[in-house]
C-alpha cells in the first residue's frame, strides 16, 4: 500500500512522548499529563510508574543525531495520507518486566542504523589494496 506524506509545518513543535509496552485499542486523546506523568518518580537510574497495576521502569532516550524525528498521523480515506503531527528530540521508553537498559529493542535498532551507516561508507580502492598488501603483517593471533 502506498501513502502520501503531507509535508507541512507540524502542529506541535516538540512533543513529549512515552513508548509503553502495551497495546491500547483506542483512537482518542489521552490526558497523559493528568493521569500518567504526574505519577512518574525517579528511583536510582530509572523512572518508575505503573500501568494497569503493573510496575513500569523507564528512561529518557535521545533521538539519533542527524535525523529528524516526527510523529505521523494516519488519515485513511480514498487515499491513505500520513500527516506530520509534531517533532521530538527524546522520549521516555518504558518496560514492564526488565529495566529499559536490558534488551532494549529501540536501542538495538539504533545500533543497527549506526552499523548500516558504517558499512555503507565509501571505501577507496587504494585503501583496499593497502589492506590486502599488509594482510598478515598487522594481524595477531589470539
Amino acid at each position: 500500500m502506498h501513502a502520501l506524506i503531507e509535508l507541512q509545518m507540524p502542529t506541535e513543535a516538540n512533543l513529549q512522548l512515552h513508548f509503553l509496552p502495551a497495546k491500547i485499542l483506542a483512537d482518542e486523546v489521552a490526558e497523559v499529563k493528568k493521569y500518567f506523568e504526574i505519577y512518574s518518580v525517579r528511583q536510582n537510574d530509572f523512572l518508575e510508574n505503573s500501568l494497569r497495576g503493573h510496575l513500569l521502569l523507564g528512561e529518557s532516550v535521545q533521538a539519533p543525531s542527524g535525523y529528524k524525528s516526527v510523529v505521523l498521523q494516519d488519515s485513511r480515506g480514498a487515499h491513505r495520507k500520513l500527516k506530520i503531527k509534531g517533532c521530538f528530540q527524546d522520549f521516555t521508553y518504558w518496560n514492564y518486566d526488565r529495566s529499559p537498559k536490558q534488551a532494549n529493542v529501540y536501542k538495538q535498532a539504533l545500533q543497527a542504523l549506526h552499523i548500516s551507516e558504517v558499512l555503507s561508507y565509501p571505501v577507496d580502492e587504494k585503501e583496499i589494496a593497502s589492506i590486502i598488501s599488509n594482510k598478515g603483517k598487522d594481524e595477531q593471533t589470539f
